[in-house]
């Protein structure tokens, strides 16, 4: 039958040659016209002629069947995809089977939360060593800045240092006085 409809369908697509005494252009009969419409009303009036009943108390069993699905249908427009816990055991009665939980699993929560806390460790002291190399990094900037000053205002007065000794070259009057310290 697929292969008969698979046909039928590429068949529409190969050219064919139209007459005007082609069956399929012309227009249908009154009496086919008729019993289309009749049976178009038939189908119409079937889906609204049914009479609205009076409300219908919903029992406790119906209502817990609604709860159920509208958790399902809330969970799953929040793309969340997971029902109630009591839900989804009411649903399909898992509640009836014991739960197995392999001791393993705490193995691996116990190992995953040692591996944390040394990740965490490792970060910590990472930061630390960064901020010693920095103050260390800030520390002998400043100190070239400041041999950078004291070469400058050496070189503005005249004063050297040697050692621990104070060097100072004294220009008065065009004549050089050698003091130290």
């Amino acid at each position: 039958m697929a292969t008969k409809f698979s046909i039928q369908i590429l068949s529409i697509y190969y050219p064919k040659e139209l007459c005007e005494d082609d069956p399929s252009l012309q227009k249908p009969s009154e009496d086919k016209l008729k019993e289309k419409i009749e049976k178009t009303r038939q189908v119409l009036e079937a889906l609204v002629s049914f009479k609205v009943s009076a409300a219908i108390s919903i029992q406790h069993a119906e209502k817990q069947a609604l709860v159920l699905f509208n958790t399902f249908v809330i969970d799953h427009h929040n793309k969340n995809l997971l029902l109630i816990s009591d839900a989804k055991q009411s649903a399909d009665d898992r509640g009836l089977q014991s739960i197995q939980i392999n001791e393993n699993f705490a193995k691996l929560a116990k190992s995953l939360y040692t591996a944390d806390l040394k990740a965490r460790e490792a970060v910590d002291m990472r930061a630390k060593v960064e901020k010693q190399i920095a103050n260390k990094q800030k520390e002998e900037k400043e100190e070239q800045l400041r041999e950078l000053a004291l070469h400058a205002r050496t070189d503005r007065t005249g004063i050297c240092l040697a050692g621990k000794l104070f060097i100072c070259l004294l220009e008065i009057n065009d004549y050089f006085f050698l003091s130290i310290r």
